[in-house]
């Protein structure tokens, strides 16, 4: 319930990663490896949650199958930062979506589209003043453990199923 979706903490964080290097190594995993990877994911997914529908998907933003089987099944879907969001924002547009389009395609699926980004914002790194929109994650649920956001609250299941993701 704390966590920002807020586009200018994850422009700041990428700034971020753009200046500690590692370009091509980022290009390699993020827009060659992990695509070549979603497929399997995806399938593995897709088979899993015919027999077990989750109500809520959280998978990391890394986890570019468990995005596309979501987008398959019609589930609702974000991606949690896991620290990686930056370099996957840089990386978007010139190599992981292009990767992902045959697979995309495949599943009958558009142009990809990173979910919605949960970030856990460590705004101090970020902002010497935060903007108002950028709040810190909690650090623990246990005071949320009964209130459901309003979309699982209509669930048909008495125990709504959240996937949770937190490996590519």
């Amino acid at each position: 319930m704390d966590w920002t979706c807020d586009p200018a903490v994850q422009q700041a964080a990428s700034e971020t990663w753009k200046e500690s290097g590692n370009a091509s190594f980022n290009r390699y995993v993020f827009g060659r490896l992990w695509p070549d990877q979603a497929e399997a994911k995806a399938h593995g997914l897709i088979t899993a949650w015919g027999q077990a529908r989750p109500d809520l998907v959280i998978a990391e933003c890394s986890d570019l199958g468990a995005h596309l089987a979501a987008k398959v099944l019609q589930l609702p879907v974000c991606a949690a930062d896991n620290a990686l969001g930056p370099v996957l924002l840089d990386l978007w547009d010139t190599d992981i979506a292009p990767a992902l389009t045959p697979l995309y395609k495949q599943h009958g699926q558009d142009t990809p589209v990173l979910p919605p980004m949960l970030v856990p914002v460590p705004v101090p790194w970020f902002y010497e003043t935060p903007p108002p929109s950028a709040r810190a994650v909690r650090r623990t649920v246990t005071a949320f453990r009964t209130a459901l956001p309003e979309r699982l609250d209509r669930s048909p299941s008495l125990r709504p199923l959240v996937y949770v993701s937190l490996a590519p």
